[in-house]
Protein backbone atom coordinates (compact mmCIF):
# COMPACT_ATOMS: atom_id res chain seq x y z
CA UNK A 1 0.00 0.00 0.00
CA UNK A 2 1.53 3.29 -1.08
CA UNK A 3 0.64 7.35 -0.62
CA UNK A 4 0.31 9.92 -3.15
CA UNK A 5 -1.11 13.09 -3.70
CA UNK A 6 -4.66 13.67 -4.16
CA UNK A 7 -8.35 15.45 -4.32
CA UNK A 8 -12.03 15.28 -2.06
CA UNK A 9 -12.89 11.93 -4.35
CA UNK A 10 -9.81 10.74 -4.06
CA UNK A 11 -7.28 8.68 -1.30
CA UNK A 12 -3.92 9.49 -0.52
CA UNK A 13 -3.64 5.40 -0.47
CA UNK A 14 -2.74 3.37 -3.43
CA UNK A 15 -3.22 -0.42 -2.96
CA UNK A 16 -1.37 -2.80 -4.77
CA UNK A 17 -4.62 -5.26 -5.06
CA UNK A 18 -6.57 -3.43 -7.81
CA UNK A 19 -10.12 -4.85 -6.93
CA UNK A 20 -9.66 -3.61 -3.23
CA UNK A 21 -8.35 0.22 -5.24
CA UNK A 22 -11.91 0.37 -6.82
CA UNK A 23 -13.37 -0.74 -3.56
CA UNK A 24 -11.59 2.05 -1.95
CA UNK A 25 -13.11 4.51 -5.08
CA UNK A 26 -16.31 3.24 -4.88
CA UNK A 27 -16.65 3.41 -0.90
CA UNK A 28 -15.18 7.00 -1.03
CA UNK A 29 -18.26 8.19 -4.07
CA UNK A 30 -20.94 6.35 -2.25
CA UNK A 31 -19.88 8.19 1.19
CA UNK A 32 -19.51 11.45 -0.55
CA UNK A 33 -22.87 11.25 -2.25
CA UNK A 34 -24.73 9.63 1.06
CA UNK A 35 -23.57 12.92 2.91
CA UNK A 36 -24.93 15.22 -0.21
CA UNK A 37 -27.96 13.39 0.27
CA UNK A 38 -28.45 12.87 4.02
CA UNK A 39 -27.58 16.79 5.44
CA UNK A 40 -30.85 18.06 3.18
CA UNK A 41 -32.69 14.90 4.35
CA UNK A 42 -31.69 15.80 8.00
CA UNK A 43 -33.00 19.53 7.18
CA UNK A 44 -36.28 17.99 5.81
CA UNK A 45 -36.97 16.21 8.28
CA UNK A 46 -36.38 18.25 11.28
CA UNK A 47 -38.67 20.59 9.35
CA UNK A 48 -41.48 18.87 8.82
CA UNK A 49 -41.47 17.59 12.96
CA UNK A 50 -41.38 21.10 14.02
CA UNK A 51 -44.24 21.78 11.06
CA UNK A 52 -46.28 18.81 10.69
CA UNK A 53 -45.60 16.24 13.37
CA UNK A 54 -48.28 14.00 11.98
CA UNK A 55 -46.34 13.79 8.35
CA UNK A 56 -44.30 10.47 7.49
CA UNK A 57 -40.55 12.44 7.68
CA UNK A 58 -41.31 13.33 11.45
CA UNK A 59 -42.26 9.66 12.62
CA UNK A 60 -39.62 8.01 14.94
CA UNK A 61 -38.32 5.47 12.61
CA UNK A 62 -37.69 8.56 10.16
CA UNK A 63 -36.09 10.65 12.34
CA UNK A 64 -33.48 7.89 13.35
CA UNK A 65 -32.50 7.23 10.03
CA UNK A 66 -32.53 11.06 9.37
CA UNK A 67 -30.09 11.46 12.25
CA UNK A 68 -27.92 8.82 11.43
CA UNK A 69 -27.73 8.75 7.91
CA UNK A 70 -25.07 12.06 7.95
CA UNK A 71 -23.26 10.52 10.78
CA UNK A 72 -22.55 7.24 9.15
CA UNK A 73 -22.08 8.65 5.58
CA UNK A 74 -18.96 11.03 6.71
CA UNK A 75 -18.09 7.87 8.89
CA UNK A 76 -17.87 5.84 5.20
CA UNK A 77 -16.15 8.54 2.98
CA UNK A 78 -13.20 9.31 6.38
CA UNK A 79 -12.42 5.76 6.53
CA UNK A 80 -12.68 4.86 2.91
CA UNK A 81 -10.22 8.11 2.59
CA UNK A 82 -7.89 6.52 4.65
CA UNK A 83 -7.94 3.02 2.96
CA UNK A 84 -9.46 1.34 5.70
CA UNK A 85 -11.92 -0.17 3.44
CA UNK A 86 -13.31 -2.41 5.79
CA UNK A 87 -14.78 -0.37 8.44
CA UNK A 88 -16.11 1.57 5.36
CA UNK A 89 -17.99 -1.60 4.10
CA UNK A 90 -18.82 -2.63 7.65
CA UNK A 91 -20.74 1.20 8.04
CA UNK A 92 -22.55 1.23 4.89
CA UNK A 93 -23.95 -2.18 5.06
CA UNK A 94 -25.47 -1.54 8.37
CA UNK A 95 -26.81 2.12 7.23
CA UNK A 96 -28.26 0.18 4.00
CA UNK A 97 -29.93 -2.48 6.62
CA UNK A 98 -31.33 0.35 8.94
CA UNK A 99 -32.64 1.76 6.22
CA UNK A 100 -34.39 -1.40 4.39
CA UNK A 101 -35.68 -1.37 7.83
CA UNK A 102 -37.08 1.82 8.17
CA UNK A 103 -38.77 1.72 4.52
CA UNK A 104 -40.65 -1.79 5.30
CA UNK A 105 -42.34 0.01 8.41
CA UNK A 106 -42.32 -3.20 10.34
CA UNK A 107 -44.15 -5.47 8.49
CA UNK A 108 -43.60 -7.87 6.01
CA UNK A 109 -46.67 -8.00 4.03
CA UNK A 110 -45.65 -5.50 1.78
CA UNK A 111 -43.42 -4.91 -1.39
CA UNK A 112 -40.64 -2.81 0.47
CA UNK A 113 -39.84 -6.01 1.50
CA UNK A 114 -37.46 -6.50 -1.41
CA UNK A 115 -35.24 -3.96 0.16
CA UNK A 116 -33.67 -6.80 2.41
CA UNK A 117 -32.11 -7.42 -0.97
CA UNK A 118 -29.89 -3.90 -0.54
CA UNK A 119 -28.14 -4.48 2.46
CA UNK A 120 -27.02 -8.15 1.27
CA UNK A 121 -26.16 -7.27 -2.08
CA UNK A 122 -23.83 -4.88 -0.69
CA UNK A 123 -22.13 -7.46 1.33
CA UNK A 124 -22.02 -9.45 -1.48
CA UNK A 125 -20.11 -6.30 -3.61
CA UNK A 126 -17.76 -5.42 -0.73
CA UNK A 127 -17.66 -8.07 2.31
CA UNK A 128 -15.61 -11.37 2.55
CA UNK A 129 -17.34 -14.19 3.89
CA UNK A 130 -17.14 -13.22 7.52
CA UNK A 131 -19.03 -9.81 6.69
CA UNK A 132 -21.64 -11.97 4.15
CA UNK A 133 -22.17 -14.64 6.90
CA UNK A 134 -22.80 -11.77 9.50
CA UNK A 135 -25.16 -9.30 7.24
CA UNK A 136 -27.32 -12.43 6.05
CA UNK A 137 -26.94 -13.31 9.74
CA UNK A 138 -28.97 -9.79 10.78
CA UNK A 139 -31.21 -10.11 7.94
CA UNK A 140 -32.74 -13.04 9.38
CA UNK A 141 -32.71 -11.47 12.57
CA UNK A 142 -34.14 -8.05 11.42
CA UNK A 143 -36.83 -10.48 9.43
CA UNK A 144 -38.19 -12.30 12.40
CA UNK A 145 -38.44 -9.43 14.32
CA UNK A 146 -40.93 -8.09 11.64
CA UNK A 147 -42.77 -11.22 11.17
CA UNK A 148 -43.36 -11.54 15.39
CA UNK A 149 -44.45 -7.83 15.07
CA UNK A 150 -46.64 -8.71 12.59
CA UNK A 151 -48.19 -11.93 14.09
CA UNK A 152 -48.97 -9.46 17.21
CA UNK A 153 -50.75 -6.72 14.97
CA UNK A 154 -54.46 -7.33 15.40
CA UNK A 155 -55.75 -4.43 13.06
CA UNK A 156 -57.16 -5.14 9.40
CA UNK A 157 -55.69 -3.26 6.47
CA UNK A 158 -57.67 -2.68 3.17
CA UNK A 159 -55.46 -2.38 0.10
CA UNK A 160 -56.67 -1.27 -2.99
CA UNK A 161 -54.11 -2.94 -5.09
CA UNK A 162 -54.84 -0.39 -8.33
CA UNK A 163 -53.55 2.20 -5.93
CA UNK A 164 -49.89 0.40 -5.21
CA UNK A 165 -49.13 -0.27 -8.11
CA UNK A 166 -47.18 3.29 -8.68
CA UNK A 167 -45.09 2.70 -5.01
CA UNK A 168 -44.57 -0.57 -5.52
CA UNK A 169 -43.18 -0.52 -8.90
CA UNK A 170 -41.08 2.55 -7.92
CA UNK A 171 -40.07 0.90 -4.96
CA UNK A 172 -39.18 -1.83 -6.88
CA UNK A 173 -37.16 0.21 -9.74
CA UNK A 174 -35.00 1.54 -6.55
CA UNK A 175 -34.35 -1.53 -5.12
CA UNK A 176 -32.85 -2.48 -8.65
CA UNK A 177 -31.07 0.77 -9.31
CA UNK A 178 -29.33 0.50 -5.92
CA UNK A 179 -28.27 -2.87 -6.49
CA UNK A 180 -26.88 -2.80 -9.85
CA UNK A 181 -25.06 0.29 -9.09
CA UNK A 182 -23.32 -1.50 -6.06
CA UNK A 183 -22.75 -4.94 -8.36
CA UNK A 184 -21.31 -3.07 -11.50
CA UNK A 185 -19.42 -0.42 -9.08
CA UNK A 186 -17.63 -3.31 -7.03
CA UNK A 187 -18.55 -6.96 -8.10
CA UNK A 188 -17.90 -5.71 -12.01
CA UNK A 189 -14.71 -4.95 -11.19
CA UNK A 190 -13.20 -8.14 -10.74
CA UNK A 191 -13.97 -9.71 -14.15
CA UNK A 192 -12.13 -6.98 -15.89
CA UNK A 193 -8.68 -7.63 -12.66
CA UNK A 194 -8.78 -11.60 -13.52
CA UNK A 195 -8.05 -10.95 -17.14
CA UNK A 196 -5.84 -8.36 -16.14
CA UNK A 197 -3.99 -10.52 -14.63
CA UNK A 198 -4.27 -13.25 -17.06
CA UNK A 199 -2.58 -10.74 -19.58
CA UNK A 200 0.42 -9.99 -16.67
CA UNK A 201 0.50 -13.91 -16.17
CA UNK A 202 1.04 -14.31 -20.55
CA UNK A 203 3.08 -11.07 -20.88
CA UNK A 204 5.35 -12.45 -17.66
CA UNK A 205 5.72 -15.90 -18.84
CA UNK A 206 6.69 -14.03 -22.47
CA UNK A 207 9.39 -12.17 -20.60
CA UNK A 208 10.47 -15.41 -18.66
CA UNK A 209 10.62 -17.10 -22.19
CA UNK A 210 12.83 -14.17 -23.44
CA UNK A 211 15.08 -14.26 -20.81
CA UNK A 212 15.84 -17.34 -20.98
CA UNK A 213 17.14 -17.06 -24.92
CA UNK A 214 18.69 -13.67 -23.94
CA UNK A 215 22.45 -13.60 -25.29
CA UNK A 216 25.04 -13.12 -22.56
CA UNK A 217 27.75 -12.64 -25.07
CA UNK A 218 27.31 -9.54 -26.56
CA UNK A 219 25.80 -6.72 -25.25
CA UNK A 220 24.99 -5.16 -28.61
CA UNK A 221 23.28 -8.66 -29.33
CA UNK A 222 21.03 -8.37 -25.68
CA UNK A 223 19.66 -5.39 -25.98
CA UNK A 224 18.62 -6.03 -29.84
CA UNK A 225 16.60 -8.62 -28.59
CA UNK A 226 14.94 -7.03 -26.16
CA UNK A 227 13.93 -4.16 -28.23
CA UNK A 228 12.36 -6.53 -31.08
CA UNK A 229 10.95 -8.32 -28.74
CA UNK A 230 8.89 -5.39 -27.12
CA UNK A 231 8.05 -4.68 -30.94
CA UNK A 232 6.86 -8.04 -31.86
CA UNK A 233 5.57 -9.57 -28.70
CA UNK A 234 4.14 -6.46 -26.53
CA UNK A 235 3.49 -5.06 -29.72
CA UNK A 236 4.55 -1.24 -29.45
CA UNK A 237 5.80 0.47 -32.23
CA UNK A 238 8.87 2.02 -31.12
CA UNK A 239 11.39 1.50 -28.07
CA UNK A 240 14.77 2.30 -27.39
CA UNK A 241 17.20 2.36 -24.44
CA UNK A 242 19.40 5.70 -22.72
CA UNK A 243 22.23 3.81 -20.73
CA UNK A 244 24.36 5.54 -18.22
CA UNK A 245 27.86 6.46 -19.91
CA UNK A 246 31.29 6.63 -18.34
CA UNK A 247 30.31 10.49 -16.97
CA UNK A 248 27.57 9.19 -14.79
CA UNK A 249 25.13 10.42 -17.48
CA UNK A 250 22.01 9.22 -19.68
CA UNK A 251 24.97 9.73 -22.59
CA UNK A 252 24.33 7.22 -25.08
CA UNK A 253 20.66 5.93 -26.85
CA UNK A 254 20.19 2.80 -28.55
CA UNK A 255 18.01 1.81 -30.53
CA UNK A 256 16.94 -0.83 -33.72
CA UNK A 257 18.57 0.12 -36.91
CA UNK A 258 16.44 0.64 -39.97
CA UNK A 259 15.18 -2.61 -41.79
CA UNK A 260 18.40 -4.88 -39.97
CA UNK A 261 15.98 -7.41 -37.54
CA UNK A 262 17.78 -7.42 -34.10
CA UNK A 263 20.45 -4.97 -35.20
CA UNK A 264 21.09 -1.81 -33.18
CA UNK A 265 22.68 1.08 -33.77
CA UNK A 266 24.26 3.41 -31.07
CA UNK A 267 24.24 7.41 -30.55
CA UNK A 268 25.06 10.00 -28.21
CA UNK A 269 22.60 11.93 -26.37
CA UNK A 270 22.94 15.46 -27.13
CA UNK A 271 19.09 17.28 -25.84
CA UNK A 272 18.37 16.05 -23.02
CA UNK A 273 16.48 17.89 -20.99
CA UNK A 274 16.58 18.18 -17.46
CA UNK A 275 12.88 18.32 -16.99
CA UNK A 276 12.07 15.60 -19.64
CA UNK A 277 10.63 12.65 -18.45
CA UNK A 278 13.43 10.72 -19.58
CA UNK A 279 15.48 12.30 -16.64
CA UNK A 280 12.91 12.14 -14.10
CA UNK A 281 12.56 8.56 -14.44
CA UNK A 282 16.21 8.22 -14.11
CA UNK A 283 16.63 10.36 -11.14
CA UNK A 284 13.46 8.75 -9.06
CA UNK A 285 14.29 5.30 -10.27
CA UNK A 286 10.14 5.19 -10.68
CA UNK A 287 8.24 4.36 -13.87
CA UNK A 288 6.87 7.85 -15.60
CA UNK A 289 4.17 7.81 -18.10
CA UNK A 290 4.07 10.87 -20.89
CA UNK A 291 1.12 11.72 -23.33
CA UNK A 292 0.11 14.42 -25.47
CA UNK A 293 -1.13 16.66 -22.60
CA UNK A 294 1.91 17.02 -20.73
CA UNK A 295 4.26 19.55 -21.80
CA UNK A 296 6.44 19.28 -24.78
CA UNK A 297 9.98 19.74 -22.87
CA UNK A 298 8.61 16.64 -20.89
CA UNK A 299 8.42 14.68 -24.00
CA UNK A 300 10.69 15.62 -26.44
CA UNK A 301 12.10 12.19 -27.22
CA UNK A 302 8.51 11.77 -28.36
CA UNK A 303 8.44 10.34 -32.32
CA UNK A 304 5.54 12.94 -34.23
CA UNK A 305 3.21 9.99 -34.28
CA UNK A 306 3.75 8.91 -30.63
CA UNK A 307 0.79 9.84 -27.95
CA UNK A 308 1.74 8.06 -25.45
CA UNK A 309 5.01 6.60 -23.63
CA UNK A 310 6.40 5.16 -20.98
CA UNK A 311 10.36 5.47 -19.05
CA UNK A 312 10.63 2.75 -17.06
CA UNK A 313 14.60 2.70 -15.13
CA UNK A 314 16.85 0.05 -15.15
CA UNK A 315 18.18 -1.02 -11.75
CA UNK A 316 19.80 -3.85 -10.78
CA UNK A 317 20.96 -3.54 -6.98
CA UNK A 318 21.86 0.07 -6.23
CA UNK A 319 23.12 0.84 -9.33
CA UNK A 320 21.06 2.78 -12.62
CA UNK A 321 22.25 1.11 -15.72
CA UNK A 322 19.89 3.38 -17.51
CA UNK A 323 16.39 3.35 -18.78
CA UNK A 324 13.66 1.70 -21.72
CA UNK A 325 11.11 4.11 -23.57
CA UNK A 326 8.48 2.68 -25.10
CA UNK A 327 5.98 4.45 -27.07
CA UNK A 328 2.71 4.21 -29.10
CA UNK A 329 0.79 5.90 -31.29
CA UNK A 330 -2.96 4.28 -31.29
CA UNK A 331 -3.59 3.88 -27.62
CA UNK A 332 -4.47 6.93 -25.12
CA UNK A 333 -2.75 5.57 -21.96
CA UNK A 334 -0.64 2.70 -21.16
CA UNK A 335 -2.54 0.19 -18.84
CA UNK A 336 -0.91 -0.64 -15.13
CA UNK A 337 -0.80 -4.47 -15.74
CA UNK A 338 1.00 -3.43 -18.92
CA UNK A 339 3.42 -0.95 -17.32
CA UNK A 340 3.91 -3.29 -14.80
CA UNK A 341 5.03 -6.28 -17.40
CA UNK A 342 7.44 -3.51 -18.86
CA UNK A 343 8.88 -3.00 -15.62
CA UNK A 344 9.54 -6.65 -14.70
CA UNK A 345 11.09 -6.63 -18.51
CA UNK A 346 13.28 -3.60 -17.63
CA UNK A 347 14.56 -5.38 -14.16
CA UNK A 348 15.31 -8.36 -16.20
CA UNK A 349 17.23 -6.51 -19.08
CA UNK A 350 19.11 -4.75 -16.01
CA UNK A 351 20.21 -7.82 -14.64
CA UNK A 352 21.30 -9.52 -17.90
CA UNK A 353 23.05 -6.58 -18.87
CA UNK A 354 25.21 -5.94 -16.05
CA UNK A 355 26.00 -10.44 -16.43
CA UNK A 356 27.08 -9.31 -19.51
CA UNK A 357 29.02 -6.61 -18.64
CA UNK A 358 31.25 -8.35 -15.72
CA UNK A 359 31.62 -11.52 -18.27
CA UNK A 360 33.18 -9.23 -21.00
CA UNK A 361 35.45 -7.59 -17.94
CA UNK A 362 36.71 -11.34 -16.58
CA UNK A 363 37.37 -11.97 -20.37
CA UNK A 364 39.23 -8.76 -20.83
CA UNK A 365 41.11 -9.46 -17.73
CA UNK A 366 42.17 -13.07 -18.31
CA UNK A 367 43.34 -12.30 -21.61
CA UNK A 368 45.25 -9.24 -20.35
CA UNK A 369 46.34 -11.96 -17.66
CA UNK A 370 47.50 -14.47 -20.69
CA UNK A 371 48.96 -11.90 -22.48
CA UNK A 372 51.32 -11.17 -19.36
CA UNK A 373 52.09 -14.58 -18.48
CA UNK A 374 53.57 -15.38 -21.69
CA UNK A 375 55.90 -12.45 -22.03
CA UNK A 376 56.58 -13.36 -18.47
CA UNK A 377 57.18 -17.04 -19.22
CA UNK A 378 59.06 -16.02 -22.67
CA UNK A 379 61.20 -13.98 -20.23
CA UNK A 380 61.55 -16.30 -17.69
CA UNK A 381 62.43 -18.96 -20.79
CA UNK A 382 65.29 -16.85 -21.96
CA UNK A 383 66.84 -16.52 -18.49
CA UNK A 384 66.52 -20.06 -18.06
CA UNK A 385 68.63 -20.58 -20.85
CA UNK A 386 71.06 -18.37 -20.60
CA UNK A 387 71.55 -19.63 -16.87
CA UNK A 388 74.95 -21.69 -17.30
CA UNK A 389 76.49 -19.21 -18.87
CA UNK A 390 75.76 -16.59 -16.43
CA UNK A 391 76.30 -18.53 -13.51
CA UNK A 392 79.97 -19.38 -14.99
CA UNK A 393 80.62 -15.52 -15.45
CA UNK A 394 79.60 -14.61 -12.12
CA UNK A 395 75.87 -14.95 -12.56
CA UNK A 396 75.46 -11.44 -14.52
CA UNK A 397 71.13 -11.27 -14.36
CA UNK A 398 71.00 -12.88 -11.29
CA UNK A 399 73.36 -10.67 -9.28
CA UNK A 400 74.99 -12.86 -7.38
CA UNK A 401 77.94 -15.06 -7.46
CA UNK A 402 78.29 -18.84 -5.28
CA UNK A 403 80.66 -18.29 -2.62
CA UNK A 404 82.08 -21.43 -0.90
CA UNK A 405 80.66 -20.13 2.65
CA UNK A 406 76.99 -19.11 0.60
CA UNK A 407 77.13 -15.32 0.70
CA UNK A 408 75.66 -13.30 -2.02
CA UNK A 409 78.68 -11.32 -4.00
CA UNK A 410 77.10 -8.66 -6.25
CA UNK A 411 78.00 -9.21 -10.18
CA UNK A 412 80.15 -6.09 -11.66
CA UNK A 413 78.89 -6.55 -14.97
CA UNK A 414 75.33 -6.12 -14.32
CA UNK A 415 73.70 -3.18 -16.89
CA UNK A 416 73.39 0.30 -15.11
CA UNK A 417 69.73 0.55 -15.86
CA UNK A 418 68.83 -2.48 -13.50
CA UNK A 419 71.45 -1.43 -10.37
CA UNK A 420 68.83 0.93 -8.80
CA UNK A 421 66.48 -1.78 -8.44
CA UNK A 422 69.13 -3.98 -7.20
CA UNK A 423 70.03 -1.54 -4.53
CA UNK A 424 66.64 -0.28 -3.42
CA UNK A 425 64.56 -3.29 -4.24
CA UNK A 426 62.01 -2.16 -5.42
CA UNK A 427 59.87 -2.21 -8.70
CA UNK A 428 60.27 0.75 -10.99
CA UNK A 429 57.64 1.30 -14.50
CA UNK A 430 59.33 3.25 -17.22
CA UNK A 431 57.75 4.64 -20.36
CA UNK A 432 60.45 4.10 -22.80
CA UNK A 433 59.51 4.88 -26.39
CA UNK A 434 56.49 3.36 -27.22
CA UNK A 435 57.08 0.66 -24.85
CA UNK A 436 56.29 0.84 -20.82
CA UNK A 437 59.43 -1.49 -19.28
CA UNK A 438 58.81 -3.11 -15.75
CA UNK A 439 61.85 -3.55 -13.63
CA UNK A 440 61.35 -5.64 -10.28
CA UNK A 441 63.56 -7.42 -7.68
CA UNK A 442 64.01 -11.12 -7.31
CA UNK A 443 63.58 -11.35 -3.43
CA UNK A 444 64.16 -14.33 -0.89
CA UNK A 445 63.33 -14.32 2.71
CA UNK A 446 63.88 -9.86 2.73
CA UNK A 447 67.19 -10.82 0.57
CA UNK A 448 67.13 -9.50 -3.16
CA UNK A 449 68.84 -12.21 -5.57
CA UNK A 450 68.89 -9.71 -8.72
CA UNK A 451 66.69 -7.98 -11.09
CA UNK A 452 64.53 -8.78 -13.89
CA UNK A 453 62.45 -6.47 -16.30
CA UNK A 454 60.11 -7.12 -18.93
CA UNK A 455 58.79 -4.50 -21.49
CA UNK A 456 55.29 -4.42 -22.69
CA UNK A 457 53.30 -2.48 -25.59
CA UNK A 458 53.01 1.48 -24.12
CA UNK A 459 49.20 1.38 -25.43
CA UNK A 460 47.96 -1.48 -23.01
CA UNK A 461 47.16 -0.10 -19.68
CA UNK A 462 49.33 -1.82 -16.45
CA UNK A 463 46.36 -3.29 -14.19
CA UNK A 464 47.29 -4.22 -10.39
CA UNK A 465 46.86 -7.77 -11.27
CA UNK A 466 49.18 -7.79 -13.89
CA UNK A 467 51.76 -6.08 -11.82
CA UNK A 468 50.61 -9.26 -8.74
CA UNK A 469 51.60 -11.79 -11.70
CA UNK A 470 55.00 -10.45 -12.42
CA UNK A 471 55.90 -10.21 -7.97
CA UNK A 472 54.53 -13.90 -7.92
CA UNK A 473 56.74 -14.58 -11.23
CA UNK A 474 59.83 -13.24 -9.66
CA UNK A 475 59.36 -15.12 -6.57
CA UNK A 476 58.95 -18.17 -8.48
CA UNK A 477 62.24 -17.20 -9.97
CA UNK A 478 63.89 -16.67 -6.71
CA UNK A 479 63.22 -20.36 -5.37
CA UNK A 480 64.06 -21.77 -8.29
CA UNK A 481 67.57 -19.95 -8.12
CA UNK A 482 68.10 -20.51 -4.52
CA UNK A 483 67.47 -24.24 -5.34
CA UNK A 484 69.71 -24.49 -8.17
CA UNK A 485 72.11 -22.87 -5.81
CA UNK A 486 71.58 -25.59 -3.05
CA UNK A 487 71.90 -28.19 -5.34
CA UNK A 488 74.98 -27.47 -6.95
CA UNK A 489 76.41 -26.54 -3.35
CA UNK A 490 75.40 -30.17 -2.13
CA UNK A 491 76.57 -31.36 -5.27
CA UNK A 492 80.13 -29.58 -5.18
CA UNK A 493 80.17 -30.55 -1.15
CA UNK A 494 79.92 -34.24 -2.01
CA UNK A 495 82.91 -34.22 -4.60
CA UNK A 496 85.12 -32.71 -2.56
CA UNK A 497 83.77 -35.38 0.11
CA UNK A 498 84.50 -37.97 -2.72
CA UNK A 499 88.21 -36.91 -3.70
CA UNK A 500 88.57 -36.72 -0.02
CA UNK A 501 87.91 -39.55 0.84
CA UNK A 502 89.47 -41.45 -2.47
CA UNK A 503 92.75 -39.65 -1.37
CA UNK A 504 92.48 -40.77 2.48
CA UNK A 505 92.14 -44.27 1.08
CA UNK A 506 95.19 -44.32 -1.21
CA UNK A 507 97.26 -42.05 1.57
CA UNK A 508 96.05 -45.57 3.73
CA UNK A 509 97.04 -47.98 1.55
CA UNK A 510 100.84 -46.82 1.10
CA UNK A 511 103.28 -49.26 2.83
CA UNK A 512 105.96 -46.31 3.80
CA UNK A 513 106.58 -42.94 4.08
CA UNK A 514 108.03 -42.32 0.55
CA UNK A 515 105.01 -43.73 -0.89
CA UNK A 516 102.74 -41.57 1.26
CA UNK A 517 104.68 -38.13 0.28
CA UNK A 518 104.45 -39.19 -2.69
CA UNK A 519 101.00 -40.05 -2.70
CA UNK A 520 99.99 -36.88 -1.58
CA UNK A 521 102.13 -34.70 -4.01
CA UNK A 522 100.40 -36.89 -6.92
CA UNK A 523 97.08 -36.45 -5.11
CA UNK A 524 97.39 -32.33 -5.20
CA UNK A 525 98.26 -32.37 -8.70
CA UNK A 526 95.60 -34.22 -10.10
CA UNK A 527 92.84 -32.99 -7.41
CA UNK A 528 93.83 -28.79 -7.14
CA UNK A 529 95.62 -28.42 -10.49
CA UNK A 530 99.16 -28.00 -8.43
CA UNK A 531 102.34 -27.69 -10.84
CA UNK A 532 104.84 -27.54 -7.60
CA UNK A 533 104.31 -28.89 -4.58
CA UNK A 534 106.56 -29.55 -1.12
CA UNK A 535 106.17 -31.89 1.84
CA UNK A 536 108.48 -30.96 4.91
CA UNK A 537 108.34 -33.41 7.71
CA UNK A 538 110.27 -32.94 10.59
CA UNK A 539 112.19 -36.04 11.76
CA UNK A 540 110.98 -38.53 15.03
CA UNK A 541 113.58 -38.97 17.81
CA UNK A 542 114.31 -42.36 17.96
CA UNK A 543 113.26 -43.92 21.52
CA UNK A 544 113.79 -47.12 23.81
CA UNK A 545 110.32 -49.19 23.48
CA UNK A 546 109.25 -50.55 26.78
CA UNK A 547 109.09 -54.47 26.59
CA UNK A 548 105.28 -54.86 27.86
CA UNK A 549 103.69 -58.72 27.96
CA UNK A 550 100.34 -57.43 26.77
CA UNK A 551 100.09 -55.16 23.37
CA UNK A 552 99.88 -51.71 23.86
CA UNK A 553 96.64 -50.08 24.09
CA UNK A 554 94.71 -48.45 21.29
CA UNK A 555 95.63 -44.89 21.42
CA UNK A 556 99.20 -45.68 21.40
CA UNK A 557 100.95 -44.76 18.39
CA UNK A 558 104.66 -46.00 18.02
CA UNK A 559 106.70 -44.14 15.36
CA UNK A 560 109.02 -45.78 12.56
CA UNK A 561 112.39 -44.30 12.85
CA UNK A 562 113.60 -41.67 10.43
CA UNK A 563 117.07 -40.87 9.49
CA UNK A 564 118.05 -37.37 11.51
CA UNK A 565 117.87 -35.94 7.94
CA UNK A 566 114.84 -33.65 6.70
CA UNK A 567 112.79 -36.35 4.21
CA UNK A 568 111.60 -33.72 1.37
CA UNK A 569 109.65 -34.83 -1.18
CA UNK A 570 108.88 -32.49 -4.55
CA UNK A 571 107.93 -32.91 -7.99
Amino acid sequence: MQRSSTGILSSPVIFEDRVDQQRMHGLIFIGFALLLIALPWLALSLLSAATAPDALMARGASLVISYVAPIAALIVYLTARRGWIGVASAVLVALLSLFAFTVMGGSLSFSSVIMLSIPMVAAGSLMRRTGMTVTAVLLVVIAVVLAVSQRQAAESIVLDPSQMVLPDLLLILFTLAVDSALLITFAGWAPVVAGDAQRDVVALQRIAAIGASLDINDEDRLLGQALSFVRSDLKFPFAQFFLIGTSGGLDERVRLAVGSGQRVERAGVTALPETSAVREAAASRRSVRIDRTDTFIRRTHFLPTTVCAAVLPMVYGDTLLGVLDVQHEAVSEIPDYQLLTLQTLADNIAATLTTVRQSLSLKTTVREQQETTQSLRARLAELTSTGRRNQRVGQRLAGYDVAPSGALVPANDMPSELRPVLESAEMQVEQHGAHRVVRLPITLRGETLGVMSFSLPGSRPLSDRQLATARILAGRLALALENKRLIEQTRAQAEREALASGVANRLISATDVDSVLSTAVESFREVLGAVNSRIHVQPFQQQALPMRSEPPAPTEVIPSPLSDTERVAGD
